[in-house]
């Protein structure tokens, strides 16, 4: 039985966004806008697999993928406002 995870749900809404990106025909930034989501996913997904090998406990993956989600958020706030 597949594990929901918090990484999971950040590739659903990023899938979710590449579709709206897909469907808004009037977006100019459409290939560089699609193509950085595309690319997130893939992290995402990447990083997902790397921490379900390395912890097997449900309660632990969720705390280290919400940390993981939180550090990079920061990070991207941080590295923005320069």
């Amino acid at each position: 039985m597949p594990r929901v995870s918090p990484l999971n749900m950040v590739i659903a809404s990023l899938l979710v966004a590449i579709g709206y990106q897909v469907l808004d025909l009037d977006n100019s930034h459409f290939p560089w806008s699609a193509g950085y989501l595309i690319l997130m996913a893939v992290a995402c997904f990447a990083a997902d697999l790397i921490f379900r090998s390395f912890l097997p406990d449900l309660k632990r993956i969720w705390i280290v993928e919400l940390s993981f989600i939180i550090f990079v958020a920061i990070l991207m706030f941080i590295i923005r406002s320069f």
